[in-house]
C-alpha cells in the first residue's frame, strides 16, 4: 500500500511539473519576463512544422524551461517554446523574443480559425515585420477572458539565450523611450569619435587614428546588429552578417591590436 503511494505521488508530481502554466497579462505589470512559463522542445534536426509540432507525440516532448533566460549555446537544432496567455483587460498586447539578431524567429498562434503566423529576424525582409524596430515584436490575437496558445521557431548560427517577454504595446514604447535615448547617445558618440579621429588622420597622417576609426566602426556594427539595429542597415551590410557573421568582430580586434601596438 505504501508502494502504491508513493508511485502516485511521483505520477502527481511529474505531471504537475510538466504542466503548461498559464501567464496573466496585465498592463500594471509592465513588460514581464515569462520565459519561465513556457515549455521548450528541441528540434534536432529542424524538419518539424507547427502541424507536427501540434501532435500528440511532439506535445510529450516539450520540457519545463530553465526560467526565465535558456542558453543552448552554438547549436544547428531549431528550438520550439510553448506558451499560454490569458487576460482580463482589453488591451493589445504583444510577445517579444529578447534576441533581435537570431536569424529565424517565427510567431504562431493557435486560433479558432486556424494558425497566425508573424516572422521576424535577419533573414526576413523588413516589410514582413509586425514592427519596424530594433525589437522582435509579435502581436497576440487575445480578447478578454481569453486564453490563448503560442508557440516560437528559433533557429540561429550564433549562441541561442531563450528570452520570451510579453507586455501591451504601450508597456513596450514605454520602456523603448528609455533605451532608444542611450542607444541614441552612445551611436552619437562612437559617430563624433569616428569622424574626429578621421580628420586627425587627414591633418596629421599618422596611419594610428585611421586604425582607431575603423576599430570604432566596426564595433559599433557589432554592437548595433546585436541590439537588434540590423533592420536599419543597408542590405550589403546585412548581407555582411548573414554570410560573414564572424567578420565585423574580427575586424574591430584586429584594428584594436594594430592601434595598441602603433
Amino acid at each position: 500500500m505504501r508502494c502504491k503511494l508513493i508511485v502516485l505521488f511521483l505520477i502527481s508530481t511529474l505531471s504537475r511539473s510538466y504542466a503548461q502554466k498559464v501567464f496573466v497579462l496585465t498592463e500594471k505589470k509592465g513588460v514581464c519576463q515569462v520565459g519561465s512559463y513556457a515549455l521548450l522542445f528541441e528540434d534536432k534536426e529542424g524538419k518539424q512544422t507547427i502541424e507536427t509540432i501540434l501532435s500528440k507525440e511532439i506535445q510529450q516532448k516539450f520540457k519545463p524551461s530553465d526560467g526565465d533566460a535558456t542558453n543552448f549555446n552554438v547549436t544547428k537544432s531549431v528550438v520550439w517554446a510553448k506558451m499560454r496567455f490569458t487576460t482580463n483587460e482589453l488591451n493589445e498586447w504583444y510577445v517579444e523574443y529578447g534576441m533581435p539578431a537570431a536569424h529565424y524567429i517565427h510567431f504562431y498562434q493557435v486560433t479558432k480559425n486556424g494558425i497566425r503566423k508573424q516572422e521576424s529576424g535577419i533573414e526576413v525582409p523588413v516589410i514582413k515585420r509586425v514592427i519596424l524596430g530594433h525589437r522582435a515584436l509579435f502581436n497576440l490575437e487575445l480578447q478578454k477572458s481569453d486564453t490563448v496558445e503560442c508557440y516560437l521557431r528559433v533557429r540561429d548560427i550564433a549562441p541561442m539565450r531563450y528570452i520570451i517577454r510579453a507586455s501591451s504595446l504601450k508597456g513596450f514604447f514605454r520602456q523603448e523611450h528609455g533605451i532608444n535615448f542611450w542607444h541614441g547617445a552612445f551611436y552619437g558618440i562612437m559617430i563624433l569619435m569616428a569622424i574626429y579621429n578621421l580628420f586627425l588622420f587627414i591633418t596629421n597622417r599618422n596611419r594610428v587614428y585611421l586604425f582607431y576609426v575603423f576599430y570604432v566602426v566596426f564595433s559599433s556594427l557589432f554592437i548595433a546588429y546585436f541590439n537588434g539595429y540590423a533592420a536599419t542597415f543597408s542590405e550589403s551590410v546585412i548581407h555582411l552578417f548573414k554570410y560573414m557573421p564572424t567578420l565585423a568582430p574580427a575586424l574591430f580586434g584586429i584594428f584594436s591590436i594594430l592601434f595598441t601596438m602603433e
